[in-house]
């Protein structure tokens, strides 16, 4: 079972291959071919225009993709398969240091405003300590002594504060 957006893609390879010549069809293996027929999307109708440059067209992504295997699997010749490799290990290269620059763990809290963290803190200390305790799992309820015991000691605070 491919899902739909596959579907979708090997729909437009579909129509792409139709309108390509023979010899490229024929270098894709039968049971390949076979495959796109099973698995092409019942509903969604490819626009591919046959007067534009695949690059011009706007393309699904998986479509992209598929066509990126054909063309290193079945259409490239040695050259022009390490040539493509290099470019795709350059595209990756260049995606894993975009990704380690916008979620770089040493500068992950460089935007946030020290003072404003400082200040933050015993306000975000008290809302943490309500949170937990409203929200808990296990309502904890003190007994009668413990509360007892916590008044005098309250009471007994505020007689030697005044002092």
């Amino acid at each position: 079972m491919v899902s739909e957006k596959y579907e979708n893609g090997i729909s437009e390879v579909l129509e792409i291959l139709s309108y390509s010549e023979p010899e490229y069809t024929a270098k894709i293996p039968k049971k390949l071919m076979s495959f796109f027929m099973e698995n092409k999307s019942k509903t969604y109708k490819p626009q591919i225009d046959p007067s534009k440059k695949i690059e011009e067209m706007n393309l699904l992504t998986e479509t992209k993709g598929l066509l990126s295997v054909l063309y290193l699997n079945y259409w490239a010749s040695p050259e022009e398969k390490e040539e493509f490799k290099k470019i795709l290990k350059d595209n990756q290269k260049k995606y894993d240091e975009e990704l380690r620059e916008k979620y770089n763990p040493d500068n992950i809290f460089d935007n946030v405003d020290k003072e404003e963290t400082l200040q933050g803190t015993n306000q975000n200390f008290e809302n943490s300590e309500r949170v937990r305790e409203e929200e808990s799992l296990v309502q904890y309820k003190e007994g009668f002594m413990n509360n007892l015991i916590q008044k005098i000691k309250e009471f007994i605070y505020k007689i030697f504060k005044k002092k």
